[in-house]
């Protein structure tokens, strides 16, 4: 779906742009409803963001046509076939100021059924991959130096749920009351905090410009190969 946005005198303020996942092979209708509404509501998205700066645009002094102003989304597939279907989004904005804004967002379903997977669903020890992911992320900080103070702090907290994180470490809790908080908290966040996809040999775990470091550093990508166990 694309279109253009212009002013009164015609001119383009901005270009919306969102890509559709189609399967042309026959009986994934489940997985294809499921991938059409996601369009859907990623155009949604675009929209309410171009809702959110016309005032601003408007008023503004331009002077250029819209091709350097954008919302756009772009996919990426990363597998599909009769067991997982994986793809990031990239989704693109720039609305004015220092830079573009770029966000990676991840989409995994059960081919067959079209259910959407969590990570806890792909994993045989959620904890042993949070723990490795972990374990790369600081052989990163110590080559390179690049990541915020407080990002273990961030990377507990989108595995195991923000409003969680104080209590796993609230000392009056008992053993049994931090396990059901730790076999409980992820399940909510995996969608909403934590970014991955499958390829056929490797889970990918994407950390987003701002998560853990700042935006000259980029997207920062953790691979777990299959062959250590910790994908099902």
């Amino acid at each position: 779906q694309k279109e253009e946005k212009k002013n009164d005198a015609g001119e383009v303020l901005v270009t919306i742009s969102v890509q559709k996942a189609t399967i042309e092979d026959s009986g994934y209708d489940a997985l294809q409803k499921v991938l059409d509404q996601q369009s859907a509501d990623t155009y949604e998205l675009a929209q309410e963001a171009w809702g959110d700066m016309q005032a601003f645009l408007e008023d503004s002094d331009w002077e250029t046509t819209g091709s350097l102003y954008a919302i756009e989304d772009t996919i990426s597939m990363k597998r599909g076939d009769d067991r997982i279907f994986s793809y990031v989004t990239t989704d693109y904005s720039y609305l004015g100021g220092a830079h573009p804004n770029v966000v990676y967002n991840s989409y995994n379903y059960d081919t067959k059924t079209g259910k959407r997977l969590t990570l806890r669903d792909v994993t045989e020890d959620y904890d042993s991959l949070y723990a490795q992911v972990l374990d790369t992320l600081r052989a990163f900080q110590e080559e390179h130096d690049m990541f915020f103070e407080d990002y273990e702090d961030t990377v507990k907290g989108m595995f195991y749920g923000f409003s969680a994180e104080e209590d796993l470490e609230d000392s009056s809790m008992t053993d049994a009351d931090r396990e059901e908080i730790s076999d409980t908290a992820g399940t909510a966040s995996d969608i909403d905090n934590i970014q991955w996809y499958l390829t056929d040999n490797e889970l990918v775990v994407i950390f987003n410009r701002y998560d853990i470091a700042g935006y000259a550093f980029g997207p920062t990508a953790v691979k777990i190969p299959f062959e250590t166990g910790l994908v099902k």
